[in-house]
């Protein structure tokens, strides 16, 4: 089997998760906080870490900064299965599966963890200033490398093996061989090979944004604006491919025992078959790009993640399948949906719809941008409304159904309670103008100066707020 890579992304300490639950109760344990909730889902606001199981089917998220945040997810069904935890007095820079999934291995700037799966519960933690992590291939041991120090603990306990220092100073990426014996560590500098028995500084080799170590120990990738494949021990080169240039800086590579490399690059997927030294494939992403990325073991399935939002990739086609997690970007709305059982959130541009009863994720759909939406209670609809224009989508087809901009500039809306109704409250002049939802042909103009409007729980009267009511 194809050991594992893990190499570590480094993650910008600004960026804010939203963490969106249906219910929660808090227990503290060793500086974190382990919400217990019916169930909950997560909308990022900016990229961050992320590492993919072996067989590809969950990945795990890890966020620092403001709302530090760690999360497992269901590749397939893009649920979360009550695998949650928040920040306390310390951020997740990275996390790692441990083999079996039992545990994860985290990192934040001074500390290293290991997190009990399902419980958040902390086995055992040590005071290290690291910047990447890695995990040997039988899980028994974990290699961490700082900014002066190279370190191997013991995944159990968590104690110390062994310690000595880097060569250079400031070590990014780190690559451990599948038989443990060696790292290669991309620093300030250049790249380092150690032996990890002698803690010997074997040779140096060219300077790259990320590392890896081939299955058979025998070679070792370095890729910036050339990917560039040489012996391990050695140094000789054995392979040099240049990296085309719209796709941008590599951020990760990896080997992959079908004789093929994988480079994930800012702006772009590329391949090459090292026993034909043929391009496999080249694959541009549209967009913002990628900042971070992780391939499952057979290296079928890559995910990453960018300004844009979480993605999976066909790793033997370079080609996008889809999103990663449901919903990306600032949170507008959050909306309990009795009639349909189900809970919709939205944020400035998409909306999505989970089971109110496990938070299973059911669907997603695009919106035009927007200040404002609501659903129907029979999730059948959503509602948005930006500036003059107020747009129906049809969440199960997910398509627009109407939108109407002749007549308001809209300052706020209500649905009725059986989402037959839409009311705006407008300016200019101040009225209340009520829509039928299903087609957008005018049902009323009531005069009214409230800034805000609420149906009764009839349908019958709308209340507008501030100067009294309308019927």
């Amino acid at each position: 089997m194809i050991a594992k890579k893990y190499w570590n992304k480094v993650v910008p300490r600004f960026m804010i998760l939203g963490i969106l639950a249906a219910s929660a109760s808090l227990a503290f344990c060793q500086g974190l906080i382990n919400p217990v909730p019916t169930w909950t889902t997560l909308v990022p606001r900016s990229p961050t870490f992320l590492d993919l199981s072996n067989d590809g089917a969950r990945v795990l998220i890890a966020n620092s900064g403001s709302g530090s945040f760690l999360t497992e997810w269901n590749v397939a069904t893009k649920s979360n299965p009550k695998c949650t935890f928040t920040g306390w007095q310390t951020t997740f820079e990275s996390a790692i599966f441990l083999p079996g999934m039992n545990d994860y291995v985290t990192r934040s700037v001074d500390k290293i963890f290991r997190i009990e799966r399902g419980t958040g519960s902390v086995h055992w933690s040590q005071f290290l200033t690291t910047s990447a992590l890695f995990m040997t291939s039988d899980g028994s041991k974990i290699v961490a490398s700082g900014y002066s120090d190279l370190w191997i603990l013991d995944s159990l306990t968590g104690a110390i093996l062994s310690q000595f220092p880097l060569a250079n100073n400031l070590s990014r990426k780190l690559s451990v061989s599948p038989n443990g014996r060696y790292a290669a560590v991309q620093a300030s500098r250049g790249l380092d090979i150690y032996d990890l028995e002698t803690k010997n500084l074997l040779r140096t080799g060219p300077s790259g944004s990320c590392v890896a170590i081939s299955p058979d120990n025998q070679l070792v990738a370095s890729a910036d604006t050339r990917l560039i494949i040489q012996d391990l021990l050695t140094g000789i080169p054995r392979f040099t491919f240049s990296i085309p240039t719209n796709l941008s800086v590599p951020i990760s590579v990896n080997f992959g025992m079908d004789q093929i490399v994988r480079v994930v690059c800012a702006r772009g997927l590329v391949a090459w078959n090292l026993s034909t030294g043929q391009t496999v494939y080249s694959v541009p992403v549209s967009g913002s790009g990628l900042y971070f990325a992780d391939y499952s073991e057979d290296n079928s399935l890559i995910v990453g993640s960018g300004p844009d939002g979480y993605f999976k990739f066909d790793g033997n086609t370079g080609v996008r399948l889809g999103d990663l997690i449901p919903l990306f970007g600032y949170v507008t709305g959050k909306q309990d949906l009795p009639t349909s059982h189900e809970v919709a959130i939205f944020t400035q541009s998409a909306g999505a719809f989970f089971r109110s009863e496990d938070g299973l994720f059911l669907r997603s759909l695009q919106l035009p941008p927007n200040s404002l939406c609501l659903s129907t209670p029979d999730s059948k609809y959503v509602v948005t409304i930006s500036g003059s224009t107020l747009t129906v989508t049809d969440a199960i087809l997910n398509r627009e159904v109407w939108h109407r901009s002749d007549l308001f500039q809209g300052s706020n809306a209500s649905m009725s309670p059986d989402g037959s109704l839409v009311s705006v409250t407008v300016t200019n002049p101040n009225r209340i103008v009520v829509l039928k939802t299903i087609d957008g042909s005018l049902s009323a103009t009531l005069s009214s100066n409230g800034r805000y409007s609420a149906f009764s729980n009839d349908n019958r009267f709308i209340y507008g707020r501030s100067t009294g009511f309308t019927e």
